[in-house]
């Protein structure tokens, strides 16, 4: 497959993400990701075929952790993340027609995903009830993403975690490893990881890990359901 067309919780010891105010934050995309072919939720009970998919991450530049005693960490910026199916973009109600278009409104890339790491966008945060370990509270729901505003744009804080973009079909094993133990799981249990190129170079006994320095690194968990496709077609 190629680019073109949640809640972050650090795993590190002693860090908490509070839950973000329903508001608008400035932030960049610091990972691209590519998915490979996954499996998809049926929508209004009818089943979907498997798609392709695309993982963004962005890094929220004025939100951080806080440790355990409530000091936040300016080191360690908030993360959210959100996967959606990659459509071409004829598909003008697919989530990925959109985004793509509200970050490139003039195409200049032709639909390649790739470029728009270190983007400064601004991000719709809402809340939504939790499920599974989360339920009984509110977590964060992605509501829109969008280029920032060039009034706002060199208001938007550098990236502190490095930007990682990672092509399924021509794998980067340095930038594979990078990725959080979830991401790599997910990508290794998609419907085209077997026999693909990145599954003989990991070989039959690679056990997801994640190469660090973790001195500035925020590991994003795996994504709230709420930022799935559940609610639309594409």
């Amino acid at each position: 497959m190629s680019l073109n067309a949640n809640e972050s919780k650090n795993t590190g010891k002693g860090f908490k993400a509070p839950l973000l105010k329903v508001d608008g934050y400035l932030g960049r995309i610091v990972q691209v990701i590519d998915l490979g072919k996954q499996e998809q939720r049926a929508f209004e009970g009818k089943p979907k075929d498997p798609a392709y998919e695309i993982m963004l991450t962005y890094e929220l530049g004025t939100e951080f952790m806080v440790d355990e005693n409530g000091e936040v960490q300016k080191d360690k910026p908030r993360f959210l993340t959100e996967n959606f199916a990659l459509y071409p973009p004829t598909q003008d109600k697919a989530k990925s027609t959109k985004r793509y278009a509200s970050f490139d409104p003039a195409n200049e890339h032709k639909g390649n995903f790739a470029k728009m790491v270190n983007l400064p966008v601004m991000i719709g945060v809402g809340h939504k009830d939790g499920t599974g370990k989360r339920a009984g509270t509110k977590v964060e729901k992605i509501l829109t993403v969008s280029l920032c505003p060039s009034m706002f744009a060199d208001k938007v804080p550098q990236l502190i975690n490095e930007a990682l973009v990672f092509d399924f079909d021509n794998p980067d094993l340095a930038v594979f490893k990078k990725l959080a133990p979830w991401v790599q799981e997910k990508i290794m249990k998609g419907l085209t990881y077997p026999g693909s190129i990145l599954a003989k170079a990991l070989g039959a006994d690679y056990k997801p890990t994640r190469d660090k320095p973790e001195d500035k690194v925020v590991v994003p968990a795996a994504p709230v359901q709420a930022n799935s496709d559940d609610d639309q077609p594409f």
